[in-house]
C-alpha cells in the first residue's frame, strides 16, 4: 500500500513535533514534515484568495489569520503530496494523539473503500462526532473495533484525514477562495458532494 504520512507543524512548535515524532516513531511510521503557514502573521487584505464578503455570507462573520494559515498549510500538504508517486496520503496535525497503528487500520480499509467507491476523495480519522452516516464495514486493529461509514454530513475535526489522489487534486484545483475555516469548507463541499468517510469511534484523537 503506497501511503506517504505527512505532519503538519509550525516552525515555533518544536515540543509538539517531539511529541507526535515519539508517537510515529514507536509505530515506526515515517513522515514528512510541512512547515505550517503562520496566519498570525499574514495582513489579510493582502490575502488574494480570501474572499471575506463571501466569508461574512457563508459563516456570519470574517476569518482570522490562524484559519487562513490553516487552511493554506492543508491545501500546501496536498499539492506535496500530489508531487509524489503516493497513492494516498495520511495527514496529521501536530496534536494529533494516536489511539492506533493507523496504517494497520488503513490498509485492511482502503482495499474495501477502493472496491466500494473508486471515486472515494477524503477519510477522516480524527473525528469527535459522527452523524448520518451509512456503515460499511468494521476493522479490528490494536484490540479495537473500528467502523468505516460513509460521511453524510462531513465530520469537523481534521486533525487527521486521509487522501485519495483524486480528492487532493480536486482540493487544489477547485479551491478559488478561501471563505470558511478547511474544517467547515470540507463539509460544504463534500455533503454535498458525497464521496467523504469516516471511522467511529475515531482511531486517533487529539492532545488535551
Amino acid at each position: 500500500m503506497s501511503i506517504t504520512a505527512y505532519v503538519i507543524n509550525l516552525d515555533i512548535s518544536t515540543e509538539r513535533l517531539d511529541l507526535i515524532t515519539s508517537q510515529l516513531n514507536a509505530l515506526g511510521i515515517a513522515f514528512e514534515r510541512v512547515a505550517a503557514v503562520d496566519g498570525r502573521k499574514l495582513d489579510l487584505t493582502t490575502v488574494d484568495d480570501y474572499d471575506s464578503a463571501r466569508a461574512v455570507q457563508y459563516m456570519g462573520r470574517g476569518l482570522v489569520g490562524g484559519e487562513i494559515g490553516c487552511f493554506r498549510s492543508h491545501l500546501s500538504v496536498a499539492e506535496r503530496f500530489l508531487a509524489s508517486d503516493a497513492r494516498y496520503a495520511l495527514v496529521l496535525e501536530d496534536d494529533t494523539q494516536l489511539l492506533c497503528n493507523p496504517l494497520e487500520l488503513l490498509a485492511e480499509a482502503l482495499p474495501d473503500l477502493d472496491a466500494t467507491d473508486p471515486d472515494w476523495l477524503l477519510i477522516n480519522i480524527g473525528n469527535n462526532k459522527l452523524k448520518y452516516k451509512s456503515s460499511l464495514s468494521r476493522y479490528d486493529v490494536d484490540g479495537y473495533a473500528y467502523e468505516l461509514s460513509a460521511a453524510h454530513y462531513f465530520p469537523m475535526t481534521i486533525s487527521a484525514i486521509v487522501w485519495s489522489r483524486e480528492g487532493a487534486r480536486r482540493f487544489v484545483e477547485e479551491h478559488r477562495t478561501i471563505f470558511a475555516p478547511v474544517d467547515n469548507y470540507f463539509r460544504y463541499w463534500l455533503t454535498r458532494e458525497g464521496h467523504g468517510y469516516s471511522f467511529w469511534p475515531a482511531p486517533v484523537s487529539t492532545i488535551s
